[in-house]
């Protein structure tokens, strides 16, 4: 007859012992195991992955067909294969045998995806917990980072059978900018809150899952990457790009200033030629040029001193000069070279 006692999941389902009789050995199988799955069996226990039914009136129940159980120590396994067959039960001793019934759904942990890679423009990738153990098994899980710079949210979750629960990776920041990619593993545990005893490891635990984080320098910028040209001792402006990271520049051979941190500046330079500018950020470099000219004119007045209403010719030469101008009075002139005549009225 049926111990008191009834399942907490499944109400007015009797757990705890039995006591039947029957007769020794192989004059006459007890009962049978419907459609053996594991070998486990033999060992008298029932995990996830085993499938046993035990044949017999008081186990007719939708809970007991369904369920996994454990035999006692005097019940002993006849001759069968292990695989989808029928295996009959004999006692091992003659007298009365105890099967000892057992809600014992053990959960089975399943996390995915395998692999995740985030960074630091997109730090956070989701993970998903499931619970693919036996019916009416719970599963609790934890996580847990092997680095400091990685978080995953919840830390800890519980799944009933058949759900999935959601998890968060996030990159904390805090790591270089770098070329190469950080590795990390996030672990996942799991143990069954329905199984006898309660807090067994669930079956596929632990699981982990690999994170690549990337870091990468900013994709520097100078600009204008070709300045247009400049004179001697004239000013050079430049920027650099992206902003909110810190920079520092340098102007060789001959550049004033020499070098800064600055993310816009300008340079002059004291020699004519092509001037190179470099800026860095970190392991990031990009660079700038500028043509500085020799910028050289000659300027003549013929005669130099004259009457009033008198005329004088304004001579000029210039290298290099893309526009010229004279004043007062004159205006835009050929920037190459070129004279006109001036009446002036007065010392000029």
């Amino acid at each position: 007859m049926p111990c008191s006692g009834t399942s907490q999941i499944y109400p007015n389902q009797p757990v705890g012992n039995y006591t039947l009789a029957s007769t020794l050995g192989s004059a006459g199988s007890l009962y049978t195991l419907k459609n053996v799955e594991s070998p486990q069996i033999a060992n008298k226990e029932k995990d996830s992955g085993a499938s046993a039914l035990a044949e017999n009136n008081i186990f007719s129940s939708d809970f007991w067909k369904t369920q996994l159980i454990k035999l006692a120590e005097a019940i002993t396994v006849g001759p069968c294969a292990i695989g989808s067959t029928d295996c009959p039960l004999y006692l091992a001793s003659a007298g009365n045998v105890i099967f000892n019934i057992i809600w014992d759904p053990l959960a089975t942990i399943n996390v995915s995806p395998a692999n995740i890679s985030i960074s630091d423009t997109s730090p956070s990738a989701a993970v998903s917990v499931r619970n693919n153990g036996a019916a009416g098994s719970v599963l609790n899980w934890s996580a847990s980072s092997n680095v400091g710079w990685l978080s995953v949210t919840p830390a800890s979750g519980t799944v009933t059978q058949g759900g999935v629960s959601a998890a968060t990776v996030t990159y904390t920041g805090g790591l270089a900018q770098s070329a190469t990619p950080y590795p990390a593993t996030v672990a996942f545990t799991g143990t069954s809150q329905t199984s006898n005893p309660p807090g067994r490891i669930a079956a596929g635990s632990p699981q982990s899952v690999a994170v690549t984080l990337s870091v990468p320098p900013p994709s520097l910028l100078c600009s204008p990457a070709v300045h247009p040209t400049v004179a001697i001792n004239q000013n050079a402006s430049f920027s650099a790009s992206p902003s909110g990271v810190s920079y520092s520049w340098s102007a060789p051979p001959d550049g004033n200033p020499a070098s800064g941190a600055a993310q816009n500046f300008s340079v002059k330079y004291p020699t004519a030629g092509t001037k190179t500018v470099s800026v860095a950020s970190g392991a990031a470099s990009s660079s700038c040029s500028v043509n500085v000219i020799n910028l050289s004119c000659t300027f003549t007045a013929s005669p130099s001193t004259i009457l009033p209403l008198g005329q004088s010719t304004l001579s000029w030469r210039c290298q290099n000069a893309n526009s010229c101008s004279i004043s007062p009075g004159v205006g835009p002139v050929n920037p190459v070279s070129s004279s006109t005549q001036v009446s002036p009225s007065s010392t000029t």
